[in-house]
């Protein structure tokens, strides 16, 4: 059968509100009294990195059990996508199609540009790749200072990258044979040791991965679209 596609929009405020009810979960796995994907979130709003603040409240949404809010289903894949990616109109055809094996997506960033980087503009992540991926970059977040975030612009793009390869069959002889300069990893579809898939997309809108793509609608500001895709495969 194909599956069912749920959009959770949430603007600026909302995301704020989103790791209040979650951080702890998306942190842990656990719920607990101890929000401290909250508290960095503030620290990060307040030290004047609202972009910082987003990847927070996206990895937290990503890394959070499905379970906790879609209905009590687990059996469902998470992904964030841009508000005004190319990719809006289509995702459904484009990434619901039934397959012989669960799919994660990634976008890798320009080779030219930004090499060993993923773009994050889209990422798709099947459940057990929650606490495996994104999880590990909440964490990044949460427990690096507040100078290296605002300084360090590739720290994201470039862990998610190390830790999308770490996933796949094989690259670790790529790694071995690589001599510098550019990225390893190419478009295509790659088995990973989990026995699903990763399907690398390319990089071909624009070259900064940090473009503020965000919408306005009146005094309400929608940033991104998050998407929750229910399989029934």
């Amino acid at each position: 059968e194909g599956s069912k596609l749920e959009h959770i929009i949430l603007n600026t405020i909302e995301q704020r509100s989103f790791v209040e009810n979650h951080g702890t979960e998306c942190f842990s796995g656990e719920t607990s009294d101890d929000n401290i994907v909250l508290e960095k979130y503030d620290e990060i709003i307040k030290g004047g990195l609202p972009h910082m603040a987003h990847e927070l409240w996206k990895y937290c949404a990503l890394s959070l059990p499905p379970s906790s809010f879609i209905n009590g289903n687990a059996d469902v894949s998470l992904a964030y996508l841009d508000s005004e990616s190319p990719l809006l109109n289509t995702f459904a055809d484009a990434f619901l199609e039934p397959t012989e094996k669960r799919r994660n997506y990634a976008v890798l960033g320009s080779n030219r540009y930004f090499p060993k980087t993923m773009h994050g503009s889209f990422l798709s992540l099947s459940p057990s790749n929650a606490a495996t991926v994104a999880r590990k970059i909440l964490k990044l977040i949460v427990e690096t200072d507040l100078t290296v975030l605002g300084t360090s612009a590739l720290l994201i793009p470039s862990a998610l990258y190390s830790l999308v390869k770490y996933e796949l069959v094989g690259t670790e002889i790529e790694d071995e044979e690589e001599s510098g300069g550019g990225s390893s990893l190419k478009p295509g579809v790659y088995s990973a040791k989990n026995g699903e898939e990763w399907v690398l997309l390319e990089q071909n809108c624009h070259n900064n991965p940090f473009l503020d793509v965000s919408i306005s609608e009146g005094n309400r500001r929608y940033v991104h679209f998050f998407y929750v895709a229910n399989h029934l495969l």
